[in-house]
């Protein structure tokens, strides 16, 4: 029987599971207030123009991934390192062309954190009416951070540009009111 429950805690040590959520807790002393927040793995941006009537935006989602029992010991005894720091993330960029022409757009690259990466991706071709989101784009985000800035340039029509996006981490509560 012991060897069973051995084996058991390993693997319970070893699997790992999708992390990103985040609590935040604040009180305010002039009201007595606590707010308690609960972040989700998803950041996400407004929309910006692309041309006339037609607009992007982007969103990246956290995609590490922890063991959790080894994960909460150590963070228990703060035995985190600068690692936990930065996170493994998917950037996804959506389009929506509501013009009467045809938009070509090469992705070059995008800048998160001062670290430049270059975009591997096919042309993309929106035509009138095309509502587009590219494949996934591997990242790095802050683990601990409710927003931060991109940086994207791109190639549109053979003019190149750049876009800056502010992405903002949503809530439980910012999703739900979504649907």
């Amino acid at each position: 029987m012991k060897k069973y429950l051995y084996i058991l805690v390993v693997l319970l040590f070893c699997s790992g599971c999708a992390s990103g959520y985040m609590t935040s807790s604040s009180y305010d002393p002039a009201t007595g207030k606590h707010e308690t927040k609960k972040y989700t793995p998803l950041f996400s941006s407004d929309s910006a123009q692309l041309a006339e009537n037609a607009e992007f935006k982007v969103s990246v989602v956290i995609t590490r991934r922890i063991e959790p029992i080894s994960y909460g010991l150590l963070a228990s005894v703060g035995g985190l390192s600068s690692d936990d720091l930065y996170s493994s993330a998917t950037a996804v960029f959506h389009f929506k062309n509501d013009s009467g022409e045809t938009i070509n757009i090469n992705l070059e690259s995008l800048n998160i954190l001062n670290a430049e990466e270059n975009i591997k991706l096919p042309e993309i071709i929106l035509s009138p009416g095309d509502r587009f989101s590219t494949k996934e784009i591997k990242t790095r985000v802050s683990t601990y951070s409710t927003d931060f800035n991109l940086k994207l340039t791109y190639d549109i029509n053979g003019v190149k540009k750049s876009q800056n996006f502010h992405l903002t981490r949503q809530t439980s509560a910012d999703l739900k009111n979504r649907s």
